[in-house]
């Protein structure tokens, strides 16, 4: 984990991850559309959560800036045919990019779906499926995500 260009302490790393939901805050993914203050729009909790599943799949890998192994590679697989040997590598791809990138998350299960209109009109896409469920809590959060 890397903090302003700074390796973090093991310390560091574990008071983030592990410190109480109340406290941990970051930015709303997507913005709102609509401009009422010059600022970036605030998420916490389960909605944080979300947003950073969300952020973390819809991302190509190399499409960050500096982070070249950030998100996944699901859109390249959009048109091809969806065998379960590649639902496992993608499943094993998400769950070891969200255990280094989102490690606040445990990760139960990863399922995808995959058909020919899943956008409507006849466009081919892919529906993932993720649970999980927040360090030190038992709860269970289900995000779907469609490319």
């Amino acid at each position: 984990m890397v903090l302003y260009g700074k390796v973090a302490t093991k310390i560091t790393k574990e008071s983030i991850v592990s410190g109480p939901k109340a406290k941990r805050i970051g930015l709303q993914w997507p913005s709102k559309q609509e401009i009422v203050e010059p600022f970036f729009d605030k998420s916490s909790g389960y909605s944080l959560i979300k947003d950073q599943i969300r952020q973390f799949i819809l991302t190509s890998k190399g499409e960050r800036v500096m982070m070249p192994d950030f998100g996944t590679s699901l859109m390249n697989f959009v048109f091809e045919p969806f065998t379960s040997s590649l639902a496992s590598l993608l499943a094993n791809e998400i769950i070891e990019g969200m255990v280094k990138y989102i490690p606040n998350v445990r990760v139960s299960r990863v399922r995808f779906f995959q058909d020919d209109n899943i956008h409507g009109f006849g466009l081919p896409g892919i529906r993932v499926q993720v649970a999980v469920s927040p360090v030190k809590s038992s709860d269970i959060i289900n995000i779907q995500v469609t490319i």
